[in-house]
């Protein structure tokens, strides 16, 4: 009987790991079983704290293309200035421009090059601006209604009809303005991105 028990013991320690001692008495008061069980760790769990990350500015616009000053950045709701020290993980950045659309993005923010810093990069797309049509006479100053604007984007050739008080993309344009009587007008221009209407300032020549 004591034999069994003490094979028992030993195929179970044999499977579990020994780490502590027992001793386990048998009916023979004079027989005595010592072998070992797993010993329990001591060793605290760890925990995951987020870590602290500079974050810079990226924020460009698609016109003019390059890389911008943003008005304003919120993270989570409240105002983020740059080189503020923020943590890692995830979170709900917005940015705003005048003339230009505001951007919302869930972003995973990650020291990915172990130098502290994280840059916040973002494109914002330029509105629409509307056009106000100021021709006038170059003599007598009276203002004119062309009988057609056309107006063709820079570089990429696009041409289109331009009418007043119409909406456009901001960019570098070339405008030709026709009207019975007057010389045709033609000019290159930028529309920057802006709030407020563009106003086409122009003045046609008579033919006589």
């Amino acid at each position: 009987m004591q034999k069994n028990i003490f094979i028992l013991v030993l195929i179970l320690c044999f499977f579990v790991g020994c780490k502590q001692v027992i001793e386990i008495k048998t009916d023979d008061p004079s027989a005595t079983i010592t072998t070992t069980t797993p010993a329990q760790s001591t060793t605290a769990p760890l925990v995951d704290y987020p870590s602290q990350i500079r974050i810079l500015f990226g924020v460009r616009t698609d016109f003019p293309s390059g890389v911008t000053s943003p008005d304003v950045v919120y993270i989570n709701g409240g105002v983020l200035s740059e080189n503020s020290i923020i943590s890692t993980g995830k979170h709900t950045f917005s940015i705003e421009k005048r003339g230009y659309h505001k951007k919302t993005e869930d972003i995973l923010v990650e020291d990915q090059d172990g130098d502290g810093n994280y840059t916040l990069t973002t494109t914002l797309e330029s509105k629409e601006r509307v056009i106000i049509f100021d021709i006038r006479d170059n003599v007598s100053s009276d203002v004119l209604k062309p009988d057609q604007v056309s107006i063709v984007t820079i570089p990429d050739g696009k041409e289109q009809t331009l009418s007043d008080r119409s909406s456009m993309k901001p960019g570098r344009k070339k405008i030709v303005i026709q009207k019975h009587g007057y010389r045709p007008f033609s000019q290159e221009i930028t529309i920057d991105a802006d709030e407020d209407p563009y106003i086409l300032n122009s003045k046609l020549i008579p033919l006589n």
